[in-house]
């Protein structure tokens, strides 16, 4: 189980107007929501927090290490073995792998914080993406071609990500 609680960066409506062209205000809602959902679905692509979030990973089973599914990762808040909070000494982050370093028997609980800034070529792919929906309602067909949104988020995709 993963839930996440996230604060995506954003990008200002007047810079979404000036790269799709619009100079009034009649196409506000529709651009906030392009933006919203190029925004997500590039943190779905990706697995990369462009902003600050909380992601809490629970898991019923034994392990040793745990390949934490989103990041890049910022803190361990807490550690949970078996419903009990757990010292920092029993266990070691290495980028998004935590170790776990002692016994347990029925399951972990993780919360930990994510979130780096946004490159200038993501934004760059995220006002494509805005722009394409905006003039055509969709992007190219999927597995057609290689869109530019999937050229450029596929750089920042963890390793993990099973997406598409």
């Amino acid at each position: 189980m993963v839930s996440t609680s996230l604060n995506l960066e954003t990008i200002s409506l007047n810079e979404v107007k000036a790269f799709v062209r619009v100079d009034t205000d009649a196409h506000d809602a529709l651009l906030t929501v392009l933006m919203n959902a190029a925004m997500h679905e590039c943190f779905n692509l990706t697995h990369t927090c462009f902003g600050t979030g909380e992601i809490t990973v629970k898991r019923w089973d034994v392990l040793q290490q745990l390949d934490l599914p989103y990041g890049p990762v910022t803190s361990i808040t807490s550690v949970k073995l078996d419903g009990e909070t757990t010292d920092s000494s029993n266990y070691e982050l290495r980028g998004n792998l935590l170790q776990i370093d002692v016994a347990y028997s029925e399951s972990i609980e993780v919360v930990y914080a994510i979130g780096t800034t946004m490159p200038a070529d993501v934004k760059h792919a995220i006002l494509q993406r805005i722009k394409y929906g905006f003039d055509f309602g969709d992007d190219l067909p999927q597995n057609q071609q290689p869109r530019f949104f999937d050229r450029v988020l596929m750089r920042y995709r963890d390793h993990k990500t099973f997406a598409g």
